[in-house]
C-alpha cells in the first residue's frame, strides 16, 4: 500500500514561494497606487483665500516673553515735612480724611517768625515809598526840563517870524536899524536859551536813565524779599500739595513742630505700579530693568522694578513701575495681564502665533503657485503674538498661520484666490 503524506508536503511546499511572490506584489501595486494618487494631487487640499490666514516672517528685534496675572498698586506716598518751626495753631483734618490739592491740612503759629516778617513789612513799606518818590522826582525833573524847552522853542520862532516880516520893511526901508539889531539879538538869545534847555533835558533823561536803573534793581530786591515773607508766611499754612487721603498724622494743638519735622503722609491714591505674580521655576529668567507691558485691553510700558526674594506658595512678587503714561482706566486693586521680557533684545526671525506653527512644522505659501507646503523648523520661544524660528526659515517667507480644516498628511494646501464679483 502506498502512503500520499510525502506528496503533499512537497506540494506545500512548492506553493509558499508564489505566496510570498503573491504578497509582494499586492503590496507593491499599493504603494504604486499610492504614489500616483499622491503625484496626482489627491493628497493636496484646496482652500478659500478668505477663509485661511497668511502670516510673514520678518527678521527683528525679539525678547521673549512670559505672561502672568498682576494686580494694580499705589505707591505714591509723600510725607509732608514742614518748611518753618513754630507751634501747631489749628488742624484741619485727621488721618482717613479726603483732601483736595491745596486745601490747608493745619497752621503753624511763630510769634518770632511774625516780629521778624512784620518788621520786614514796615521796612519794605518805607523803602517802597522811598523809591516811588525818587522816581516822581525823576520824572518832575525831566518834565520840568520838557515844559521848559517847548516855552522857549515857542518864543524863538515868535522872534525868528517877528524878524522875518521886518526884513521885508527893511528893504522898504521902513524899518530902524536899531530895531533890526534888537530882533537879532532877541533871536540869537532865544536860540542859545533853547539850546541850554535842550542841554538840561538830555542830562535829566540820562540821569533819569541811570537812577532808574538802580531803583529798578532795588525794586526787585524788595519784590523778591515781599515774595520770600509771603512764602514764609505761607509755610504756617500746611496745604496737601495733591488730592489724596492723610495719614500719619500725629499732632496736637499746641505741639511744637521743629523745621523739617514729617507732619503727615498724604496717599495721593494714583498707581503707579504692578505686583505680578511669577512662577517660582520662572523667576531665574527676570532681573531688574527688564521691560514689560500691559496685555490688552490695557496698554502701557513697565520696567521691573524689585524682585521679591521670598516664595510663596511657589509664586514669587515682581513690582513693575511704569515707565509711560498710567492709563486712566486703571485703578488701584485691579486685576491686569502682564508681559514681561525674559532677557534683553536680539534679533531673530519670528512668525505669527497660530495652529499651524509648530511644534516642529511651518506651512511655507508660495506666492508664484498659489501653494503652501510642509517644511521642518525649529522653533524657539514665544512673545506676545509671535514666535521665533530657530532654523528652517528665512526672514522675508509668507507662511500659513491657521485654515478652516486639518491640514495633517497633506502633501500641500492650494490658496484658491477669491473670486471677483
Amino acid at each position: 500500500m502506498t502512503s500520499s503524506g510525502p506528496v503533499s508536503t512537497d506540494r506545500e511546499t512548492r506553493a509558499f514561494p508564489w505566496a510570498v511572490v503573491a504578497i509582494i506584489a499586492a503590496v507593491g501595486l499599493v504603494l504604486a497606487g499610492a504614489l500616483i494618487i499622491w503625484r496626482s494631487g489627491l493628497f493636496v487640499a484646496t482652500l478659500d483665500a478668505d477663509r485661511v490666514v497668511l502670516g510673514q516672517a520678518r527678521s527683528e528685534l525679539f525678547a521673549p516673553e512670559v505672561t502672568v496675572p498682576g494686580v494694580v498698586i499705589d505707591m505714591t506716598n509723600t510725607a509732608l515735612p514742614s518748611s518753618e518751626s513754630g507751634s501747631v495753631s489749628e488742624i484741619h483734618f485727621r488721618n482717613g480724611d479726603p483732601v483736595t490739592s491745596g486745601e490747608v491740612v493745619l497752621l503753624l503759629r511763630n510769634p518770632a517768625l511774625e516780629r521778624e516778617i512784620a518788621d520786614s513789612l514796615v521796612r519794605l513799606g518805607r523803602d517802597s515809598l522811598a523809591i516811588e518818590a525818587q522816581i516822581a522826582d525823576l520824572n518832575r525833573r525831566v518834565s520840568d526840563a520838557r515844559s521848559q524847552l517847548r516855552e522857549i522853542s515857542f518864543r524863538k520862532r515868535q522872534a525868528e517870524t517877528e524878524l522875518e516880516r521886518n526884513l521885508v520893511l527893511e528893504q522898504r526901508g521902513f524899518a530902524s536899524p536899531a530895531r533890526m539889531a534888537r530882533l537879532r539879538d532877541e533871536v540869537a538869545f532865544y536860540a542859545a536859551e533853547e539850546l541850554d534847555a535842550s542841554n538840561v533835558l538830555n542830562a535829566a533823561r540820562l540821569d533819569a536813565d541811570r537812577r532808574s536803573e538802580r531803583l529798578n534793581a532795588a525794586q526787585a530786591r524788595l519784590e523778591r524779599l515781599s515774595q520770600s515773607i509771603a512764602d514764609r508766611l505761607d509755610g504756617l499754612a500746611i496745604r496737601a500739595p495733591g488730592d489724596g487721603q492723610i495719614s500719619g498724622l500725629a499732632l496736637s494743638v499746641g505741639e511744637p513742630v521743629v523745621a523739617g519735622d514729617v507732619l503727615f503722609t498724604l496717599t495721593e491714591g494714583r498707581p503707579d505700579r504692578v505686583t505680578a505674580q511669577v512662577m517660582e521655576s520662572a523667576v531665574h529668567n527676570l532681573s531688574v530693568g527688564l521691560n514689560a507691558r500691559l496685555r490688552e485691553p490695557h496698554s502701557g510700558e513697565l520696567r521691573i522694578e524689585a524682585i521679591d526674594p521670598q516664595a510663596r506658595d511657589g509664586i514669587v512678587d515682581v513690582r513693575l513701575i511704569f515707565v509711560s503714561a498710567v492709563p486712566g482706566n486703571l485703578r488701584a486693586g485691579q486685576m491686569v495681564q502682564v508681559a514681561i521680557e525674559t532677557e534683553e533684545p536680539r534679533m531673530a526671525i519670528t512668525v505669527p502665533f497660530g495652529e499651524l506653527v509648530g511644534p516642529d512644522t511651518v506651512w511655507v505659501y508660495n506666492d508664484q503657485s498659489g501653494e503652501a507646503v510642509p517644511r521642518a523648523v525649529r522653533v524657539g520661544r514665544r512673545a506676545g503674538s509671535r514666535i521665533e524660528i530657530v532654523d528652517g526659515l528665512s526672514g522675508d517667507e509668507t507662511i500659513l498661520v491657521s485654515a478652516p480644516r486639518p491640514v495633517d498628511g497633506l502633501s500641500s494646501v492650494r490658496i484658491r484666490a477669491r473670486a471677483n464679483p
